[in-house]
């Protein structure tokens, strides 16, 4: 379990905004949380929960040993609060972000890695 004390985390962008959690594993491929695997018994899982009261990300995982807590792992959230435009999209909490790869994500926002 990981837990990052993030002051950004509030209720208001939790109630009107976006949070997006991304993980890179050792292989370089870069995930949306949560992830859910099935490929044994129990479910390989990542899961991340958000604490407004304590402004801090929660990330936890079960059965995905072999993927995880290598020091290759790499971790980023976007918080991005209501009424944000994209440039050339429009609202940002009108975006469906579950169909927006990483790598879109980073160029429709401007960041870098």
């Amino acid at each position: 379990m990981a837990i990052w004390g993030v002051p950004g985390v509030t209720s208001a962008i939790l109630n009107n905004g976006y949070v997006g959690i991304y993980w890179k594993n050792p292989t370089g491929t870069v995930l949306m949380l949560p992830v859910v695997g099935y490929t044994g018994d129990p479910a390989q899982k990542m899961i991340f929960a958000l604490n407004p009261a304590g402004g801090q990300i929660t990330i936890e995982q079960s059965g995905m040993d072999s993927y995880v807590n290598s020091p290759l792992d790499r971790f980023r959230y976007i918080l991005i609060p209501a009424g944000v435009n994209v440039s050339g999209v429009g609202r940002a909490t009108d975006i469906d972000w579950s169909r927006v790869s990483y790598t879109e994500a980073t160029q429709m926002l401007g960041l870098t890695d």
